[in-house]
């Protein structure tokens, strides 16, 4: 028996997968979701894992700003305090904008199909404005 038999996904598929990644159709986390899915032999077309488990990046821009902003309203005191540290020496903006980003993207609905990246983008952006 060859080691290749053992892999459940073929070099077509693996081409699909790193082009769906390139075009920023899938997110670096979704595609070793779906390689692990792959090998623990899951016979599904890797984009089908994608699109059956919801994990193909959201385009719906004003879907993802509306969120984004949700939850800002909902977090008042984290927003006073990114604004209040922009100009103070001890800038916790990062870790303030890590944290909105972690609640953007535990959303199950946009949040979760989302790019980090751009996620961060709209959240400065609203919180700078």
């Amino acid at each position: 028996m060859d080691f290749t038999d053992n892999i459940a996904i073929t070099p077509k598929q693996l081409a699909e997968l790193i082009s769906a990644l390139d075009e920023s159709v899938i997110t670096a986390p979704t595609l070793k979701k779906i390689l692990i899915r792959k090998f623990d032999g899951d016979e599904m077309d890797p984009i089908q894992i994608a699109r059956s488990n919801k994990w193909i990046v959201s385009n719906d821009e004003q879907a993802l700003v509306s969120l984004c902003e949700s939850i800002l309203l909902q977090n008042p005191k984290k927003v006073q305090e990114y604004r209040s540290t922009i100009n103070s020496p001890k800038n916790n903006t990062k870790r303030i904008l890590s944290y909105f980003v972690g609640l953007v993207m535990k959303t199950p609905s946009v949040g979760a199909s989302a790019k980090p990246q751009r996620v961060l983008e709209i959240l400065k952006n609203l919180l700078d404005h």
